[in-house]
């Protein structure tokens, strides 16, 4: 069947129009992770992307030396944290990576792993429903990686001793073939979308409420073909109001949930540990 070839081949870029680029790598500058870079890419396939994520401190100390942990630009981080040329580049990008989103990163490792974790669930969470909500202009994206090859601080979803971090289970939500997924849009608007990556018609109910107090924001039901995608409400959220939206369904019986945070930072770090929380409790009903 036709194909493109991908990751790591492409033709020279001057060979493409610049609003019709097949496939794109979105690593960037890694700044915060819904900016126009990686929002508004134009081309139909990411064959790359991925967002740095520390380890938990029961696996970073494996690998570094107790004393060491809080050193995060000495010779040890450096080593574990993906360079090869005594470079602590990598781990200056976790830090900036944590500033975009809630501000001058901790000293201490356990709150700056925390914090970084954080973020790397969300970023990953973002790229694939950004993609998702798009079907049919966006056709797919591979995440980097799974787990690593070494001890290190890097991309990976689970670590080099199998400790899942938190973006393991945020992607695992986001991929299920059926979801419902909410958006940013123009004009103070957010948009929810039905996905159906199935080859069956799914019929469902829905319901948004708010994290922290029930209130109810939007409510319906309706369908999507097989293979489709559907845009169900538009919701008015001012991008400035922080809050945590749940999304819940029944879609030909089956059960499941989503959720979105509203809003740009920087954040609370406080307001998503709660919010973790709910959505922890969710996944366990």
């Amino acid at each position: 069947r036709p194909y493109l070839p991908s990751s790591p081949f492409i033709k020279s870029l001057e060979t493409y129009q610049k609003d019709r680029l097949p496939e794109t790598h979105l690593w960037g500058s890694r700044d915060f992770f819904k900016s126009d870079f990686y929002s508004k890419f134009n081309a139909h396939f990411v064959s790359e992307m991925g967002y740095h994520g520390a380890v938990r401190r029961e696996s970073a100390l494996k690998f570094i030396d107790e004393s060491e942990l809080d050193n995060r630009h000495g010779e040890q981080w450096i080593l574990h944290s993906t360079d090869q040329y005594g470079d602590d580049g990598r781990v200056y990008l976790m830090e900036k990576q944590i500033g975009f989103m809630f501000g001058d990163p901790p000293k201490g490792y356990d709150e700056f792993a925390e914090r970084s974790l954080t973020v790397q669930s969300e970023a990953y969470k973002f790229f694939i429903e950004n993609i998702r909500a798009k079907k049919g202009v966006k056709s797919g994206v591979i995440w980097w990686n799974l787990i690593d090859g070494w001890p290190q601080f890097a991309d990976s979803m689970m670590d080099f001793y199998y400790d899942k971090k938190p973006a393991y289970y945020t992607v695992k939500r986001s991929q299920e073939p059926f979801t419902m997924i909410i958006s940013e849009g123009n004009n103070s608007r957010h948009y929810l979308s039905a996905v159906n990556d199935t080859n069956k018609k799914k019929e469902f109910s829905f319901r948004i409420t708010d994290g922290d107090s029930g209130e109810e924001i939007c409510d319906g039901e309706g369908f999507v073909d097989a293979n489709g995608v559907k845009r169900v409400c538009d919701l008015p959220e001012m991008w400035s109001k922080k809050r945590l939206l749940i999304i819940e369904w029944t879609a030909n019986g089956q059960k499941s949930f989503n959720y979105f945070v509203t809003g740009y930072p920087t954040y609370e770090f406080a307001d998503f540990k709660r919010w973790y929380k709910i959505i922890e409790n969710k996944s366990k009903n």
